[in-house]
């Protein structure tokens, strides 16, 4: 019997506005902070406060001029050139917008923490009625003050005896090198009449071959004839390599004997040795071996 009722009851509900909100209108509506149409308490932070459609029309087109007043939607003009000038780009209000609502031109002050003051070296005095001292400085006693100083001047007289024994006859490289040119020098002065006589019999010998082939000739007859008379250096000064002849000590020798044996020839009619037909029994031998005795024996035992 009730249920007609209630039947009626919402009917004319949904028919009649002045009794409320159709269930079209409810639909439409959204449910947003602060509206009248929502019935919530509780809402998340990213929920819009109201709706667009609870705010009146005066103050809708306020919004809209201030907005446009700010962002410039329209396209800028096409700029058709490409040159490059040194003055700086203006900045468009777009660009100034998204700095701005980036916060890039936002100042964020820098707060300056207090410096922390410690207990000084005074608070230490606590410890001991005589106080702290607070030197780093290591004192050394008189006696040793007394033995350094004594031994300083020995070395030192020592450095300077050694000094004039040693470095007497010490050349600095900057007279080294004034020796050898000096020397170089005498050389080839000395060495003038040599390359004449030579190039004089190159003159005669090929008359005519260009000066710059006989300046080779005579250079190369003179480089061969000083290479045969000069006396060649260590190799071992020259590579700094240390001479192992010096040092190590070689103790193997050669022992020669005959692999045959002293018999009758049967071509001649003496004794020979089968080996090398030598005559001589004592002979040297005609096989070596060396004998080493530094060698390592691997042999086992």
């Amino acid at each position: 019997m009730n249920e007609p009722d209630d039947l009626d009851a919402s009917e004319t509900m949904s028919a009649n506005p002045a009794a409320g909100l159709t269930n079209a209108t409810m639909k439409r509506k959204k449910n947003v902070i602060g509206s009248a149409y929502n019935s919530n308490l509780n809402y998340p932070k990213d929920q819009k406060f109201f709706h667009n459609n609870d705010m009146p029309d005066k103050a809708k087109e306020a919004v809209r001029q201030v907005k446009d007043a700010f962002a410039h939607h329209d396209r800028p003009q096409w700029n058709a050139s490409v040159s490059k000038s040194g003055l700086p780009v203006p900045d468009n209000d777009d660009a100034k917008l998204f700095s701005i609502k980036k916060g890039f031109n936002d100042f964020h002050p820098i707060s300056i923490k207090p410096s922390k003051v410690y207990d000084g070296t005074d608070t230490r005095n606590n410890y001991d009625t005589r106080g702290w001292n607070v030197s780093n400085q290591v004192p050394i006693p008189l006696h040793d003050q007394k033995r350094i100083a004594e031994e300083t001047a020995m070395r030192m007289t020592k450095t300077k005896e050694f000094n004039e024994k040693v470095l007497t006859n010490y050349k600095t490289p900057f007279e080294k090198a004034k020796e050898h040119s000096e020397n170089l020098k005498l050389t080839r002065t000395m060495e003038q009449d040599w390359k004449s006589t030579i190039k004089s019999e190159i003159d005669s010998q090929m008359p005519k071959a260009s000066e710059e082939k006989k300046q080779a000739i005579v250079m190369k007859t003179m480089y061969e004839e000083r290479f045969k008379h000069q006396e060649h250096e260590d190799q071992h000064e020259l590579t700094f390599k240390p001479n192992l002849s010096k040092t190590l000590v070689s103790r193997r020798k050669r022992v020669y004997h005959h692999t045959g044996k002293w018999e009758k020839s049967k071509f001649e009619d003496c004794e020979v040795w089968s080996c090398c037909m030598s005559y001589d029994k004592d002979s040297e031998g005609c096989n070596v071996r060396i004998i080493d005795p530094d060698k390592y024996n691997i042999a086992s035992f």
